[in-house]
């Protein structure tokens, strides 16, 4: 699925000797899928009044605060207009991220209501600078879309995740191929949980009946203590089921219980090139695919390892495969280099049946550990 767009304000400076800076961090924004606008010349009014208007129509504002008027020698002040710019975006309650180039003050009212991020110029095309400046821009990104309703927003108050075991299938039925998407989660309570345990799954390519269903069961495998398990359906719709496991009596500290989901459709990912959805791909990092898949994790887990199977049918390959770890939205953000470094893959040809096998400790809430793939011709 695509990342989804978020609209944003670019505070910054015009001056020919800002244009490499300028246009550094607008390719890690575009790059992320945020779309930046500005105040850049060409309008009939002032430009503080174009600017507040741009500020209000976006979902957040990210501000590149550069010297400009030197205080003393060790502090210089922000470019008047880009100062006041992140006073027009307080006043309108946007999230503001200010990326501030080394000795640029930011005493008084500012440094309380905006995210700061350091930069020296000198080394801003360094890796580590560079790593810390996508993930600042990605965390103000993620507040505009936490909301997404691709994802099911679990209040894991209460409880973690001891494992986490995920396997996905690709079967042959009767002559059709079919996903099969199978996971248990062992959970330990630490204080008394009286919400709901949520799980979804969702297609990646469009169904082409609308009276399509994933089909879907959960069981409760075992437990410390003797629960009772109702399940909700709360979202049933051609590409997506979202459910929802209840125990009583409540869960309370020490409690530990395993509960495992299972999801059936054809449309899980594109099976063949024509399930692709017109003008769409899966980008990864700097590569495309036709198929991405993986794990992630809605609450703190301690142990996770997932297995994908191809059949011999499908004629998929070891090369073919690329596994990856990534800050995900509702779609892949940026790779995790260190991530990647940790978690452990295995990829087997069993006769031409293709299993690969990643697992990790304590994997990164808000992050897909997967794999993808092109759709073998």
């Amino acid at each position: 699925m695509h990342s989804p767009e978020v609209s944003c304000f670019l505070s910054c400076s015009f001056k020919p000797e800002d244009s490499d800076l300028n246009n550094l961090i607008l390719t890690i924004c575009n790059s992320l899928d945020i779309k930046c606008k500005n105040v850049d010349g060409g309008f009939s009014e002032v430009p503080s009044e174009v600017a507040r208007q741009q500020i209000e129509d976006s979902q957040i504002v990210i501000v590149i605060a550069v010297k400009r008027d030197k205080i003393n020698d060790t502090s210089w002040q922000m470019p008047p207009a880009v100062h006041d710019e992140i006073s027009m975006a307080y006043a309108l309650k946007k999230d503001i991220l200010v990326l501030k180039e080394k000795e640029v003050s930011v005493t008084g009212f500012l440094s309380s209501y905006c995210t700061f991020y350091e930069f020296d110029r000198a080394l801003i095309c360094q890796n580590a600078t560079l790593e810390k400046i996508i993930s600042s821009i990605h965390k103000i990104k993620i507040k505009a879309v936490k909301s997404h309703d691709l994802i099911p927003r679990q209040d894991a108050t209460g409880f973690f995740a001891e494992s986490v075991n995920f396997l996905a299938e690709l079967l042959v039925e009767n002559g059709e191929y079919i996903w099969k998407y199978n996971s248990s989660r062992t959970l330990k309570f630490s204080d008394k949980f009286s919400g709901k345990l949520k799980n979804a799954a969702w297609t990646a390519a469009k169904p082409d009946n609308p009276q399509h269903k994933i089909t879907w069961d959960a069981a409760l495998l075992d437990s410390s203590r003797k629960f009772t398990m109702t399940t909700e359906v709360e979202k049933d719709e051609p590409e997506c089921l979202e459910v929802a496991v209840i125990l009583d009596p409540k869960p309370k500290e020490n409690d530990t219980a395993t509960v495992s989901f299972e999801y059936k459709s054809k449309y899980l990912n594109p099976i063949k090139k024509e399930d692709i959805p017109a003008n769409f791909t899966n980008r990864v990092g700097s590569k495309t695919f036709d198929c991405l898949d993986g794990f992630l994790p809605i609450q703190r887990t301690k142990n996770f390892k997932g297995q994908f199977r191809f059949p011999r049918e499908y004629k998929l390959r070891p090369e073919d495969i690329y596994t990856f770890v990534a800050s995900y939205s509702s779609g892949v953000d940026y790779i995790v280099e260190s991530e990647m470094d940790r978690m452990k893959v295995n990829i087997e040809d069993f006769g031409g049946v293709l299993i690969v096998t990643i697992s990790t400790q304590s994997p990164l809430e808000g992050h897909v550990y997967g794999l993808a793939w092109n759709i073998p011709i």
